[in-house]
């Protein structure tokens, strides 16, 4: 090759070169320009501390604040059954009649004692009354005359005698009618006219439930407990739980009760199996609607203090972590690991710990996002649905 075709060559060779180099810059660019443009757009809800009340649910039996078996303290046959199973009954309402005999027999046979003792008393006084005068006049020892003063003293202890005789048969008379001890509902009756029953029968006659105010026991376990009384005052648990306003009862069928109720504390001593505290919920019932050994729910107030409330739907679960991804000054992508409690609404959550008052968060979308990562944050208005919970079932 010449020397005219060997620098031909060499300049077309830079030529290329510089063209392949502009044309490599050239894409460079456009790449980057193109990733500059490929941020993607989130949105984003920056957090506010604020208060707010919702409600901790417990499944709970409803009982009468008293509750008794009626039994019978004689043996006998029921003869009349005065009252119908659920009736209302007012204290001292006949409820059942016993036909035993023996008992109307034994008080006429105390009755008869009675008397005859009255009568040995009264003929004991006479003779008293007419040896005294004897004694005055010597005509009679003083021996004679105590002896009949001892006379006296023995019918007198013989009346008393037979009058508690009396007594103690009119009352076992009495039992053969059996009566309520106090206004109530009764419960179920196993036995019918005929069936014989005594004070050791296997079965009670019925149970009476006094139904003007009613219980609601429930369980609630030590967490529940030692965060509930951190939010109230008072110098003991009573007095803590004394400055809740009200407790709510939600019925079987899903409806909420009329009247709110005050809780009180069942028990002072933790469950060392299920650990739990037994407790109660005092509710009146003037409308008899509550029933002893029915199902319901005790809801109570919770009340929080400067909180922040998240959508559930800004969370992700990562290997039983709840985590939140938070947008710092610079857009960029960070996520936080976070504890969180849920609210009674079923679409928020209170935020324990790991955020804090106005952080960003990414609300939707976040999945494949990792730290670092730039996006663009658009602020969003939350939807009625994710907006802050403060009741629920309507109460």
């Amino acid at each position: 090759m010449n020397n005219v075709a060997k620098r031909v060559v060499k300049t077309s060779g830079s030529g290329i070169l510089a063209l392949a180099l502009l044309v490599l810059s050239s894409c460079g660019s456009k790449q980057a320009t193109n990733t500059q443009n490929t941020v993607s757009e989130y949105p984003v809800m920056k957090l506010k501390a604020e208060n707010l009340t919702t409600h901790i649910n417990f499944p709970a039996t409803i009982q009468g604040i008293q509750e008794i078996e009626i039994r019978p303290k004689i043996e006998g046959y029921i003869e009349k059954i005065n009252v119908a199973e659920g009736a209302s009954v007012k204290k001292g309402q006949l409820l059942f009649h016993i036909f035993n005999p023996s008992y109307q027999d034994a008080v006429e046979t105390a009755e008869a004692s009675l008397k005859s003792a009255e009568a040995d008393l009264a003929t004991a006084k006479l003779d008293l009354a007419k040896v005294q005068p004897l004694v005055e006049s010597d005509i009679v020892s003083k021996y004679e005359s105590e002896s009949v003063k001892l006379t006296v003293d023995a019918q007198e202890a013989a009346v008393t005698q037979a009058k508690a005789a009396l007594a103690t048969a009119r009352t076992n008379l009495s039992y053969t009618d059996v009566r309520s001890p106090y206004d109530g509902v009764i419960g179920s009756i196993p036995y019918r006219v005929g069936s014989l029953v005594s004070s050791s029968s296997t079965d009670a006659l019925t149970t009476l439930a006094e139904n003007k105010e009613m219980y609601a026991y429930f369980s609630m376990n030590e967490k529940d407990l030692m965060e509930l009384a951190r939010t109230l005052e008072g110098k003991s648990m009573q007095e803590k739980l004394a400055k809740i306003e009200s407790a709510h009862l939600i019925l079987s069928d899903g409806s909420t009760y009329q009247f709110p109720g005050k809780l009180e504390m069942a028990s002072s001593i933790v469950d060392s199996e299920t650990g739990s505290v037994r407790m109660k919920a005092a509710f009146p019932n003037e409308d008899g609607l509550l029933w002893s050994g029915a199902s319901a729910t005790v809801s109570l107030e919770k009340t929080y203090s400067g909180s922040l409330v998240i959508p559930q739907s800004a969370t992700a679960e990562l290997l039983n972590k709840v985590v939140v991804y938070t947008v710092d000054q610079d857009n960029k992508v960070k996520a936080k690991n976070v504890e969180v409690s849920a609210t009674d609404d079923g679409k928020s959550y209170i935020v324990e710990s790991g955020l804090s008052e106005n952080e960003q968060i990414i609300l939707e979308g976040f999945t494949g996002l990792s730290d670092g990562t730039e996006i663009k944050a658009k602020a969003a208005k939350l939807a009625e649905e994710t907006s802050t919970p403060n009741s629920n079932n309507g109460i």
